[in-house]
């Protein structure tokens, strides 16, 4: 089972050392004429995508090193599980606000018509 376990952690690993954020488009990629399949929308949603993926692997990872240290019996399970919640809920809030933050920057950096195109998009596709 162990032999499993550590398989399982490499290939979790080497997946989280493959992944690459998406690239931010660079100037002129953009025409600024609000399309509707505008590369910074696109460029938003793959990079919700990288975030989503990279906090599924790594409770993945957090998940077999509670297995490996013996906490992957049945036994207090609801305790471990509760406070494993409040730390993911910590680790949530944190990256939410870095989320938010790179995006406000991003923002703040384009056209005022570019921004309220992008920023209403944005809402229409739950990405805000």
């Amino acid at each position: 089972m162990s032999g499993d376990r550590a398989r399982r952690r490499k290939e979790i690993e080497e997946k989280l050392a493959n992944l690459k954020p998406p690239t931010k488009p660079v100037e002129g990629e953009c025409c600024g004429n609000g399309c509707m399949n505008c590369v910074w929308l696109s460029y938003w949603e793959n990079q919700e995508d990288f975030r989503k993926e990279k906090k599924d692997l790594q409770s993945q990872l957090a998940l077999l090193a509670n297995q490996k240290a013996g906490k992957g019996s049945a036994a207090g399970l609801g305790e471990r599980k509760a406070g494993l919640d409040v730390k993911r809920l910590d680790q949530g809030s944190d990256a939410e606000a870095e989320k938010e933050e790179d995006d406000e920057e991003e923002l703040k950096a384009m056209d005022v018509g570019m921004r309220a195109f992008l920023e209403m998009e944005k809402r229409l596709r739950g990405l805000k």
